[in-house]
């Protein structure tokens, strides 16, 4: 038998609650076995302890302050009741913008521009401004300027 089983019918001898077969087991298992001896004598040491320390009684009104403190708790608790309701509101409020503004943020989303090269497209711009951007090396400011007054 493992140890957890034992403890179980030390707990039930040293109560008196334990039959002569299973006793009998017991006492045959704690001849061979260290720790259940001295678990057996912790057990009787501390309903020994129990037993002496004799009749406790509780201060006349025990019962009724230990009912007033709870409802006091009670009341108290109330009192943040409708506070906790507009705070879980309102952190209810701010998660749903917040995923909604997420949302739509993915959904509205500026197109990039596409730009294509001619080099890369292999069509040949036949514009005046194409041919001049395209013609020179580096672009002066003047280029820039140019190009973009330029329609053609």
């Amino acid at each position: 038998m493992n140890h957890r089983n034992m403890r179980k019918k030390i707990s039930a001898f040293i109560d008196g609650e334990l039959g002569s077969a299973d006793q009998h087991i017991l006492k045959s298992h704690m001849d061979q076995c260290p720790e259940c001896r001295s678990y057996r004598d912790q057990i009787r040491h501390t309903s020994t302890a129990i037993k002496e320390a004799g009749d406790f009684r509780l201060p006349e009104g025990f019962a009724y302050e230990v009912l007033r403190i709870a409802r006091k708790e009670r009341e108290e608790s109330r009192q943040w009741l409708p506070v906790e309701q507009i705070a879980r509101r309102f952190v209810l409020g701010l998660t749903i913008a917040v995923i909604m503004f997420v949302s739509l943020s993915m959904v509205i989303q500026e197109d990039e521009p596409i730009i294509m090269e001619p080099y890369l497209s292999g069509e040949v711009s036949d514009s005046s401004v194409a041919r001049t951007l395209l013609s020179k090396e580096e672009l002066s400011k003047d280029d820039i300027m140019l190009a973009a007054v330029t329609r053609k």
